[in-house]
């Protein structure tokens, strides 16, 4: 089974490809979009967030916020890159929502140009990626057997809290909109944690 750091280190390459391939283009947040940069993103992410869960939780919580700030920002470039998809394809759009989502796309996609350059992703020697290697090996990393009973017990503990968020709802929600988006990010960690571990998740009959 791969340990902690090799679960890691398997994002990590990938995203350091994309990184570098996107340091020589013209836009650079925009290769990242469209080479799906935003999912090896959100594994990084849901394996800070699982193993800030079991150990070393601050240092595990500084990565996760580090991973969540890129992903949050092309979270907001396809949100609005997928409406403006949308509206050029209806003729009746108003050309001005249209302009709009088109700009609100590009302002983003600014932003996270800007925020690549600043935090050293790209156009950097070292770029972020090797002080992230560097921070992850001061982890205190875990035997195979102690770190599968503590990803057993993390996981069965998101899903109590889930249980226990719902509960509190009993069979209404008072605030459909934010506790229906509260609820599907919940559930969304189950699904992604699985993914991020590689296979060391296994389903049983």
């Amino acid at each position: 089974m791969t340990k902690g750091p090799g679960r890691f280190e398997y994002y990590l390459i990938k995203l350091d490809d994309l990184l570098l391939q996107a340091s020589r283009t013209e836009n650079p947040a925009l290769f990242l979009y469209q080479n799906d940069a935003r999912t090896k993103l959100f594994m990084l992410q849901g394996l800070s967030k699982l193993y800030a869960g079991m150990h070393n939780k601050k240092l595990f919580e500084k990565l996760k916020e580090q991973f969540k700030e890129l992903e949050d920002m092309l979270g907001a470039v396809d949100y609005y890159d997928a409406f403006s998809k949308d509206f050029a394809q209806d003729p009746i759009m108003p050309v001005t929502v249209r302009l709009f989502t088109e700009e609100r796309r590009e302002q983003n996609l600014a932003l996270l140009n800007r925020t690549l350059v600043k935090n050293k992703w790209i156009n950097n020697d070292p770029l972020r990626t090797k002080k992230i290697r560097k921070q992850l090996r001061k982890a205190d990393w875990k035997t195979p057997e102690k770190e599968t009973a503590l990803i057993k017990s993390f996981y069965i503990s998101s899903i109590k809290e889930i249980n226990k968020f719902y509960e509190k709802t009993g069979d209404a929600f008072t605030d459909l909109e934010n506790q229906v988006h509260s609820l599907r990010r919940k559930l969304r960690w189950l699904s992604i944690y699985p993914q991020a571990l590689q296979g060391a998740i296994q389903l049983a009959d």
